[in-house]
């Protein structure tokens, strides 16, 4: 009983720090538009946060609009989306897709796309991944028959 005990403090702390840890971003430019409350990058984004990492061509940011008269003025990010050669670092998975939009909130990670996913040699593939970083849980989806959800399983020897 103990140890689910310290198991549930240590996923209850991670998700706090998680919760509390910056969004750092590097790309070639920077285009803020302080009427829309939007901040999008281009060329060569790499952005990050905690333990998850994205690299995208544009990464566009979407902050809370609480203040009617400066939508950027508290900088809190609500929402995030990359489009273009998106890839998805996260605790050794490695996921790409064609777009990724990230709800800071809920830290979900929605990916579209022609989306491959990663661990180790073991690889899923769909046309949809969304992947709950607080939990863990994950569902990958199909389109249509034609592009079914496909894995391959390898075990780790």
């Amino acid at each position: 009983m103990r140890y689910i005990w310290l198991a549930l403090v240590l996923v209850v702390s991670n998700a706090y720090a998680f919760e509390k840890a910056p969004i750092d971003v590097s790309s070639d430019k920077l285009e803020l538009s302080q009427t829309k409350g939007t901040a999008l990058f281009s060329g060569h984004v790499v952005a990050s946060r905690g333990e998850v990492k994205f690299t995208s061509q544009e990464l566009e940011v979407f902050y809370k609009q609480e203040n009617k008269d400066n939508p950027t003025a508290d900088a809190s990010v609500a929402y995030v989306e990359a489009r273009g050669n998106v890839k998805v670092v996260y605790r050794g998975d490695e996921a790409t897709g064609s777009k990724a939009e990230y709800t800071v909130a809920e830290n979900i990670v929605k990916l579209t796309g022609n989306v491959v996913l990663k661990r180790g040699e073991s690889i899923l593939k769909g046309s949809e991944l969304v992947y709950n970083l607080t939990t863990g849980y994950m569902k990958i989806d199909s389109d249509d028959a034609e592009n079914r959800v496909k894995a391959r399983f390898v075990s780790e020897k």
